[in-house]
């Protein structure tokens, strides 16, 4: 059992997750079994990062472990997405469920005294679960553009400029996974996925002489195999 313990306030009351005696069970277990810092496992051969706040998610294993059906299990997670709660980025034989602003009202590695706790201003109401990382100052595109250069520069060619043709393409791309588990307008979206496809080695061209680039990646054919883990290796 995973030691430890997680924090919670009493404006978890007035939610709607309260409403749903299941959908809360789903939202605590996520909490609970998401990493309080960050591990690498092994997944279907490759190394994979899962970072603090994330947790590896299987609809059988967690239906199995919280007793919630997989129909129901369906429906939430599109609740929880949809509300900005959570992320998920789904391959073929697991999803990485990403909770959204997990630092942001689960910080502290101590336990903290009684009085602590009643003076602590940050709380975990799903409310606050939303997309932050977003810098005001920027669209989607350029931010996508730019975390692509954050996590590739060294590797693959870098964006130097969002495009009015690069820019429909990522809103194509928005558009044909809406109707999914997915909302690739949360720039954490993307940047799942860019880490899920940095582990593949063929679009990191460790095996070729081709690598991917970013147009690559934003080409809604192209995404949609990647999210389905046609690339893993």
């Amino acid at each position: 059992m995973v030691a430890g313990w997680i924090k919670l306030h009493r404006q978890l009351l007035d939610h709607w997750v309260m409403t749903e005696p299941e959908a809360m069970i789903v939202w605590i277990r996520f909490l609970l079994e998401a990493n309080h810092s960050p591990k690498k496992r092994m997944l279907n051969g490759a190394l994979v990062e899962i970072k603090r706040g994330q947790l590896i998610f299987g609809l059988e294993a967690f239906s199995a472990r919280s007793g919630v059906s997989i129909s129901k299990l369906r429906r939430y997670l599109k609740l929880l997405q949809s509300d900005g709660m959570i992320d998920r980025l789904k391959t073929a034989k697991y999803s990485i469920i990403t909770i959204a602003s997990f630092d942001s009202y689960q910080s502290g590695d101590s336990l903290t005294t009684s009085k602590q706790q009643s003076n602590d201003k940050q709380t975990t109401t799903p409310k606050e679960c939303k997309n932050v990382n977003n810098d005001k100052n920027k669209d989607i595109h350029q931010q996508i553009a730019d975390t692509w250069n954050e996590k590739f520069s060294s590797d693959l060619s870098a964006v130097s400029k969002v495009t009015d043709k690069r820019k429909a393409s990522i809103n194509g791309c928005i558009k044909e996974m809406a109707s999914t588990e997915f909302d690739f307008s949360l720039l954490e979206t993307w940047s799942r996925l860019f880490d899920h496809a940095s582990n593949s080695d063929f679009l990191m061209g460790r095996k070729t002489d081709w690598a991917m680039s970013f147009d690559f990646i934003i080409t809604k054919s192209k995404l949609i195999k990647i999210v389905e883990g046609e690339y893993d290796n």
